[in-house]
């Protein structure tokens, strides 16, 4: 765990290639994939019973999260912005993908987020690469955990450049 702290630090100290570029994409997907980790490590120590290893990789989680949200800011903001600026015809197409794949519930936390235009994009960049939205969005259903999640866009998405949202359980009393 003091490894993967350490290594969020050097990676947040990395200067202002962070967040832009493919370095700061591929940095962005390695913390991606390194919160996840860190968050099946908290629960495989919770359910284990081994509380400090738990507090240790929660903690650690933390420090991803952070790092995560500070390098995924600019792409972020730019997939937003693009999202915002589809055509309508586009948007249209991406919201019924989202109405098609998720449940109504769950359709509706999506498209009324403040991220929905970011996932808007994401979709539409994913069509005409010739992936079909409605499948990316059952995909990123079955691998992402989406009823507590923070943010649903983001975690539908499944893009690098968006920060993963799923929560950690509840903290362990000290």
């Amino acid at each position: 765990m003091r490894a993967l702290r350490s290594a969020t630090r050097a990676l947040l100290a990395s200067g202002p290639s962070l967040g832009q570029g493919p370095e700061g994409d591929a940095i962005v997907a390695l913390l991606d994939v390194l919160v996840w980790a860190a968050v099946a490590l908290y629960r495989h120590h919770s359910a284990a019973g081994h509380r400090q290893h738990a507090r240790a990789a929660q903690a650690t989680a933390d420090h991803l999260r952070a790092a995560y949200t500070q390098a995924a800011a600019k792409p972020l903001a730019a997939l937003t912005a693009h999202g915002k600026r589809l055509p309508p015809a586009v948007q249209d197409r991406s919201t019924a993908a989202v109405h098609q794949a998720l449940p109504p519930a769950l359709a509706a936390r999506v498209l009324s987020g403040t991220d929905w235009p970011a996932l808007a994009a994401t979709l539409a960049e994913a069509q005409t690469h010739g992936h079909n939205p409605t499948a990316l969005l059952h995909q990123a259903l079955g691998t992402r955990e989406m009823d507590t999640a923070d943010a649903p866009p983001p975690s539908c998405s499944g893009a690098s450049a968006v920060p993963p949202t799923s929560p950690l359980p509840p903290p362990l009393s000290r």
